[in-house]
C-alpha cells in the first residue's frame, strides 16, 4: 500500500500537468478566436521569450493596475455584499436560536425524535428476537 501512495504523487504531477496544458490549449485558441494578432509571434517556432528583467516595468504596472481595481472594487460593491451576506446570516441564526429556544422551553415531542413505529432509530432497522 505505501507504494501505491508514493505512486500516487507522481500520478497526481501528472494530472496537474495535463491540465495546466489543456487550459492554455483552450485559452491560446480562444485568443486565436478572437483574433489576438500576437499569438502567431508566441507560437513561431524561433520565438524567444522577454527575461524576466525585461518584464519588471510590466509586472509593476499590472500589479498597481491590479491593487486599484481591486480597491475600487472593494468600494464600490465588495463591502456592500459582504454585509449583506453577515446580515443574511445573523438573521439565519437569530431564527435558529429562536427555534431552539422553543425546542427546549416546550420539550420535545417524542414522535419527532422517532420513527413511525414509535421506536427509536430507522422504521427499517430489524430487531433482535433474542432480546
Amino acid at each position: 500500500m505505501l507504494k501505491e501512495f508514493a505512486v500516487l504523487g507522481n500520478i497526481l504531477t501528472d494530472i496537474s500537468d495535463n491540465s495546466a496544458v489543456i487550459s492554455c490549449e483552450n485559452a491560446f485558441a480562444l485568443l486565436e478566436h478572437e483574433g489576438y494578432q500576437d499569438l502567431g509571434k508566441i507560437t513561431a517556432p524561433g520565438y524567444q521569450f522577454p527575461e524576466s528583467s525585461e518584464l519588471e516595468t510590466y509586472c509593476g504596472r499590472i500589479q498597481t493596475v491590479k491593487k486599484a481595481f481591486l480597491r475600487r472594487f472593494w468600494l464600490s460593491a465588495g463591502r456592500q455584499t459582504l454585509r449583506d451576506i453577515a446580515r443574511q446570516r445573523l438573521e439565519e441564526s437569530k431564527r435558529a436560536c429562536e427555534a431552539a429556544k422553543g425546542v427546549v422551553n416546550e420539550g420535545v415531542d417524542p414522535g419527532e425524535l422517532t420513527g413511525a413505529s414509535g421506536q427509536i432509530g430507522s422504521d427499517n432497522d430489524e430487531e433482535d428476537p433474542k432480546v
